[in-house]
């Protein structure tokens, strides 16, 4: 029964930390986006 709890957390435990690297992963690549949006404006003024 014990064991049974510490997978059930293991599980919770991989699953939080799955969710915050998405979460990283997407806001690396928003941030990107908005780079790119810079420089395109940057190059149409000029």
């Amino acid at each position: 029964m014990i064991r049974n709890l510490n997978d059930n957390a293991r599980v919770r435990l991989a699953q939080s930390r799955q969710r915050q690297g998405d979460r990283r992963r997407g806001m690396l690549q928003r941030s990107m986006a908005e780079v790119v949006d810079t420089q395109r404006l940057d190059s149409s003024d000029a």
